[in-house]
């Protein structure tokens, strides 16, 4: 993982234990972040795969980003809705 977490942010990862959490945090704090430590504590222990799941192509390619730079997992978007062109110039 290439980045620090806020200690909030440490602090409702560490409160998670085993359990599954859904959170609603207003925009900008973090939950893709959130999100990103937890597979990435999750996958060291054993392989995994996600999808996620997202309202809007430029979410998808946030997220497609996210994982490679920030995780360094191999990540794909898939969209029907977004152009080739605009796939292939944004490599995801």
């Amino acid at each position: 993982m290439s980045y620090t977490l806020w200690p909030f942010q440490r602090q409702i990862l560490s409160e998670m234990g085993e359990s599954t959490l859904i959170l609603g945090l207003p925009t900008g704090l973090g939950k893709t972040y959130l999100a990103g430590a937890r597979l990435y504590e999750e996958s060291r222990q054993r392989p995994i795969r996600v999808l996620f799941l997202v309202p809007s192509v430029h979410l998808g390619v946030q997220q497609t980003l996210f994982a490679r730079e920030k995780l360094g997992v191999d990540a794909l978007f898939i969209s029907g809705g977004f152009p080739p062109e605009q796939r292939e110039r944004l490599k995801v």
